[in-house]
C-alpha cells in the first residue's frame, strides 16, 4: 500500500520514493520537483524540490520541508535585526 503521506526536503538530493502516479505527474506538472519513474513499481526520482509548504494531491498530503528548519531561520532573522540595531546606533 502506498503512503497517504509524503515528505519531501527542499533542494534535497534526488531520492527514491513509492508515489501513486498522479502524486508524481501533480508534483512534475506543477512545477514542485523534477520527478522521473524508475525500475520499481510505482517509484520515483525525486529531487529538485522548489517549493515549501503543504500539499493535497488526489487525496495525498505531501508534506514539501524547508531546506533550513524554520526555528534556525528565525534565530538568523534575530541575529541579522541585532546587528542592523548595532549598525545604526
Amino acid at each position: 500500500m502506498l503512503p497517504s503521506t509524503i515528505e519531501l526536503r527542499e533542494a534535497d538530493q534526488p531520492v527514491v520514493h513509492r508515489l501513486p502516479r498522479t502524486v508524481a505527474v501533480g508534483l512534475a506538472s506543477a512545477n514542485i520537483a523534477t520527478v522521473a519513474p524508475t525500475l520499481g513499481a510505482d517509484e520515483y526520482r525525486v529531487s529538485g524540490v522548489r517549493k515549501v509548504g503543504v500539499v493535497r494531491i488526489v487525496g495525498h498530503t505531501v508534506w514539501l520541508k524547508p531546506k533550513t528548519p524554520v526555528r534556525r531561520l528565525f534565530a538568523m532573522l534575530v541575529y541579522a535585526r541585532r546587528e542592523w540595531d548595532l549598525d545604526r546606533r
